[in-house]
Order: C-alpha cells, then sequence, then structure tokens
C-alpha cells in the first residue's frame, strides 16, 4: 500500500513526526510527501534523505504563488 498525499512536516507533528514516520513505514511500501510551497519543499526534500520509503512531490499550491 501506498499513501500518495502526505504532509509530513515537523511543525504538524513536533517531536512526534519521527515516531509517526516509523509507524507508517512499518505498513506502506512508499509515502508520497507533498509540499505546497518553496519552504516546504525543502522540508520534504530533508526528510527524503534521511528516510529510504519517503518520496517527495514538489509542488506550489495556487494560494502560495506570490514571492515571500
Amino acid at each position: 500500500m501506498i499513501d500518495t498525499h502526505a504532509h509530513l512536516l515537523a511543525k504538524s507533528y513536533g517531536e512526534d513526526l519521527e515516531e509517526a514516520i516509523r509507524i507508517a513505514t512499518e505498513e506502506l511500501v512508499s509515502i508520497w510527501n507533498i509540499s505546497w510551497d518553496l519552504k516546504t519543499a525543502k522540508v520534504v526534500k530533508d526528510i527524503l534523505s534521511q528516510h529510504s520509503k519517503i518520496r517527495p512531490v514538489i509542488g506550489i499550491h495556487p494560494n502560495h504563488t506570490h514571492a515571500d
């Protein structure tokens, strides 16, 4: 089974992020971790380097197309 739309970010999970990833990857073949702006794109890329079952999906949500 593959989770095709996850938002695995520390601000959502806090200190429990690693535990959430560990539990999810025990059952799932792959998790596609979605970004919605340039800041979260870097985060999903960083998480990829630490977890082989997580795939980054780099995208910009239309509400985040303005320059920060």
